[in-house]
């Protein structure tokens, strides 16, 4: 008996799963997150530039921008 019912908890579990990765799909993603990045504002971006033009270290830089390491990339 106990059996039975540990299938049918398997069966429910397996379909709210299911129906939850399409709900996903239909909305453009994974794991229900937004897959689009959100843009850096320029003004952050600029401003980490020309510290590092002026000769800052990079975490100096990335620091007073409030910004992450991995944001920077190469000057323009």
């Amino acid at each position: 008996m106990l059996g039975v019912f540990a299938e049918f908890e398997r069966a429910i579990i397996v379909e709210r799963v299911n129906s939850d990765i399409a709900r996903a799909k239909a909305n453009g993603t994974n794991s229900g997150k937004p897959i689009v990045r959100t843009a850096l504002k320029a003004k952050r971006l600029d401003a980490t530039h020309m510290a590092l033009a002026e000769g800052w270290s990079i975490c100096a830089a990335v620091l007073v921008a409030g910004i992450s390491v991995g944001s920077v990339g190469a000057p323009r």
